[in-house]
């Protein structure tokens, strides 16, 4: 890497291992190599990158919502199961009332089928 020395210069390495590691770093500067200098830092923490669809899931980057091929799918929400809930009482109290409003007007009306004829005795 050259430039200028007011650029703030970046390194991506792919490190295979996860967990505390050191690394030591090589630099080379100047035209004819002047000055080889040589960090060494200890105790860096190397995690896992959170990728979507590697069977991992990282708690701290990645859940249900974002990624459901690791974390798996989401449970419903309990505003949902209240909307499944409260659709399934009213369609059986629907059910249940249009039973009861029949049964009720047969009583009140003293509704009697036998004025009814049957087609057989029309005939």
């Amino acid at each position: 890497m050259a430039g200028p020395a007011s650029r703030i210069y970046e390194s991506t390495v792919i490190i295979p291992v996860f967990g505390v590691i050191e690394i030591i770093a090589h630099f080379k500067i100047g035209i004819e190599d002047w000055i080889h200098i040589a960090l060494v830092s200890t105790n860096i923490q190397v995690s896992r990158k959170a990728i979507c669809g590697d069977k991992y899931c990282d708690l701290n980057y990645e859940n249900c919502s974002n990624c459901p091929i690791d974390c798996g799918k989401c449970s419903l929400r309990p505003v949902h199961i209240g909307f499944i809930t409260t659709g399934c009482v009213l369609l059986v109290g629907l059910f249940v009332g249009v039973f009861l409003y029949f049964k009720i007007q047969e009583q009140r009306l003293l509704w009697d089928p036998s004025w009814i004829i049957d087609i057989k005795e029309v005939q």
